[in-house]
């Protein structure tokens, strides 16, 4: 993941759903810098574990599995 492309323009220019799960705690990368560099296409759903690091899916995996599957069905998150 490290030397994957940057492709942030695709997620500024997406007009399709997209899903955001963000974990408060994340040691490898803050919370304050992921938040304010990654700019928000107009479509998206942004999710907060607030007991999380950068492994959310493990550390609050019913949550975030609750929301993927809401998120799928386009159900309110």
């Amino acid at each position: 993941m490290k030397r994957r492309k940057d492709r942030t323009n695709i997620l500024k220019l997406t007009k399709i759903p997209f899903l955001q799960i963000l974990g408060k705690k994340d040691n490898y990368i803050s919370f304050e810098t992921i938040t304010s560099k990654l700019k928000v296409p107009l479509r998206t759903n942004r999710i907060i574990l607030e007991n999380s690091g950068h492994m959310g899916f493990f550390e609050e995996k019913e949550k975030a599995f609750d929301v993927v599957i809401k998120f799928a069905k386009g159900l309110e998150l």
